[in-house]
């Protein structure tokens, strides 16, 4: 013999019937929800004065510890990364084993907590810091004022050096001599001309 359902039950087997595919869809949109990249170490196209120790990449989720990979290489296509990736939770990261400069492109390829895989790749650049040793400093360049004002330019001959007294003093005795010696010889070519003309007169 069959029971017979009330309509009370037939309409909560009906509301149960109904609600039992949203459950599905809400659950399973939690269950495979995928893991997407929250950030980075060092961050996409960033411009840094030294090559960092270790680059890390940030997920908004847990990642699973399976069939993970992250590669950091130099522009030429040269692996710098110096060891295997480790996976923190959402995050995973590995070390680099390089101090140079230029631009470095990161790979990775992680696993979401629903299986599903992930990859991408973004780029930093390495720019240096300036060697202080090679900076020259104004002082240096141009030489101090007291330095520029002592040193006469090369360009401009130096003045002759002042007779010292004594050169002063011997000066006159070489040529003061010759106005003596013109009025000794005037004076005997004078006495000679008379005498020669008394000479005659006799």
């Amino acid at each position: 013999m069959n029971a017979r359902l009330s309509p009370r039950r037939c309409a909560s087997a009906l509301v149960v019937l109904l609600l039992l595919p949203l459950l599905a869809v809400a659950t399973g949109g939690t269950a495979h929800a995928h893991s997407s990249q929250t950030g980075s170490t060092p961050a996409a196209d960033a411009r840094l004065d030294e090559a960092p120790s270790r680059v890390t990449v940030t997920f908004d989720s847990p990642l699973l510890d399976v069939g993970a990979a992250l590669v950091v290489r130099t522009a030429d296509g040269s692996d710098v990364t110096a060891g295997p990736p480790e996976i923190s939770r959402n995050e995973i990261s590995v070390p680099v084993r390089t101090s140079g400069v230029g631009e470095f492109t990161v790979v990775y390829r992680v696993v979401s907590q629903d299986g599903h895989t992930i990859t991408s790749t973004f780029g930093f650049t390495v720019i240096g810091s300036p060697d202080p040793a090679s900076q020259t400093s104004p002082a240096t360049a141009t030489g101090s004022p007291a330095e520029s004002a002592a040193s006469p330019s090369p360009a401009v001959p130096s003045p002759a050096p002042a007779p010292t007294k004594a050169a002063a003093d011997e000066e006159p005795a070489g040529t003061g001599g010759m106005p003596y010696l013109l009025v000794a010889a005037g004076l005997l070519g004078l006495t000679v001309i008379i005498a020669g003309a008394i000479a005659l007169r006799r």
